[in-house]
């Protein structure tokens, strides 16, 4: 299993990753780390912010957990439905095979699964469903008894819970296995921009700014001093995600704007943008576009986060 890199929180990694970039992009610095190594362009920011974006992206162990709890809630009552049924078949071999004979027709029909599958394990219910499809199928009529005991539809609702069941229960696998891929991948992605960017670009400062007049350039580019504005002195700010209200396709070109701070900036190809460095605080935006209505809202910006604020615009 992965583990971090970083000795602090995820989202104090994504705030200063960004409050890197967003400093070394102002032209007297870009131009100083440019002059130092040619790979500084506004071309690389604009890649890493975008890296940081991703990374973000990737869903948290909060939310891949939940899409599995939700799958193995839906089990549990498809479950439920599955152990109903038996009851009910049991009632209806009681009707029709005499005493002697029931035991071993339960058992074929999958009494045997039954306390296991009581119990929510689901390869039990899924091998009790099985008995009980192919023994009600092999003994159909002597069940109905001429539409006198079991009902025609009973067969058919139970092959349908058959069906649903195994389908679910492949999802639900399914997502436990996804969970620890994309564990994996967050992982990873969060890796790569600490040593891409917080290790690589802070090592770079340290050689370039060596100056004694530079001294308080070099402690901006220290992780230590980093923390301590995200933690302490609050560098926080604003992540607009604008999107078109009927499609959810990404929207380039619309204006993002915070009135108070005189801050307007344009969205990417990708409907974003970003504003760091807000003290905390609760803010207006708006986001406009030409054939769109302008979306305004009042946004609470916390000490040293980054909020994200998905807009969706809607056509005039």
């Amino acid at each position: 299993m992965k583990t971090a890199s970083y000795k602090f929180k995820q989202a104090e990694l994504y705030t200063i990753c960004r409050f890197i970039l967003d400093t070394i992009s102002t032209p007297e610095l870009l131009s100083r780390f440019g002059s130092f190594k040619a790979k500084y362009t506004p071309g690389y920011i604009t890649t890493r912010q975008a890296e940081v974006d991703a990374a973000e992206d990737i869903p948290d162990e909060e939310n891949r957990n939940a899409v599995h709890e939700v799958k193995r809630v839906q089990l549990l009552a498809l479950n439920d439905n599955a152990l109903r049924l038996f009851k009910l078949l049991e009632r209806y071999i009681a009707e029709v095979v005499p005493p002697a004979e029931q035991k071993a027709n339960l058992e074929a029909a999958g009494s045997t699964f039954y306390s296991d599958a009581s119990d929510a394990d689901f390869d039990s219910t899924i091998q009790l469903l099985n008995n009980m499809v192919n023994y009600t199928t092999a003994n159909q009529s002597l069940l109905e008894q001429g539409g006198l005991n079991m009902p025609a539809t009973y067969l058919p609702a139970l092959q349908t819970l058959q069906t649903d069941y195994e389908t679910l229960h492949e999802q639900y696998l399914g997502s436990e296995a996804g969970a620890s891929v994309a564990t994996e991948q967050k992982i990873t992605a969060n890796n790569n921009l600490f040593n891409s960017i917080v290790r690589s670009i802070n090592a770079d400062a340290q050689a370039l700014f060596v100056a004694p007049d530079e001294e308080a350039l070099r402690k901006l580019f220290t992780v230590e001093h980093q923390l301590y504005l995200v933690r302490g002195a609050g560098v926080a700010g604003i992540r607009f995600a604008v999107s078109d209200a009927a499609t959810n396709l990404p929207i380039m070109g619309a204006t993002a704007a915070i009135p108070a701070q005189g801050y307007t900036a344009t969205t990417d190809e990708q409907g974003r943008v970003i504003k760091l460095q807000l003290a905390a605080g609760s803010y207006v935006v708006e986001v406009s576009k030409a054939g769109y209505n302008t979306y305004t809202a009042t946004v609470q910006v916390e000490v040293g986060t980054v909020k994200r604020l998905d807009v969706k615009l809607t056509a005039l």
